[in-house]
């Protein structure tokens, strides 16, 4: 039996913690979409994994269209300046610090 209320309140903590991602998720997302300029994310790959709109109109795409795409097809966006700078950024995680 306390097994079984043990389980319950684990399952609870658990979708309560999920509902509050979903909800952070929610106003990130609201955030860098009311955002005038362009911002993107991308993986140790260098590959868009979240862009706003503001990005897609620099970049003449819709921002979904940016997803899944790399930097290197961009390669006026960030100059030589910006591809040394990612170059030396590659395979760096960047969240590890927080």
């Amino acid at each position: 039996m306390y097994r079984i209320m043990l389980e319950r309140r684990n399952e609870k903590r658990l979708l309560d913690r999920l509902r509050a991602l979903r909800e952070s998720e929610k106003r990130f997302r609201g955030l860098i979409n009311s955002v005038g300029d362009g911002v993107v994310v991308t993986d140790a790959e260098q590959r868009f994994t979240l862009a706003n709109p503001a990005a897609g109109e620099i970049l003449g795409l819709l921002a979904k269209g940016l997803v899944g795409r790399t930097l290197g097809e961009f390669p006026r966006l960030l100059g030589s300046t910006g591809a040394l700078w990612t170059h030396g950024c590659r395979g760096l995680d960047l969240l590890s610090a927080f």
